[in-house]
């Protein structure tokens, strides 16, 4: 997550929220978290603060990018 908002140009705070969204999603999931659900809640959690803090909005595709494109788009809206 910090190569990727190295990439985006995160500011700090985005940065910190991304880690704190993240979390506060393990500590409530009752779900098992496998590798692959991870790095999906990592790049949801990133579109979110980037939505919160960021003045340009980091678009979805290129959170998508960030992982190889290892998701499409409607995986990540759901």
């Amino acid at each position: 997550l910090l190569g990727v908002g190295r990439t985006t140009y995160f500011n700090p705070r985005s940065t910190f929220l991304t880690f704190k969204l993240l979390d506060l999603y393990i500590m409530k999931s009752t779900d098992p978290i496998t590798r692959v659900n991870f790095q999906l809640v990592g790049i949801v959690a990133a579109y979110i603060s980037s939505s919160v803090n960021e003045t340009q909005v980091t678009p979805i595709y290129e959170h998508l990018y960030s992982t190889d494109n290892a998701y499409n788009k409607q995986e990540m809206i759901d």
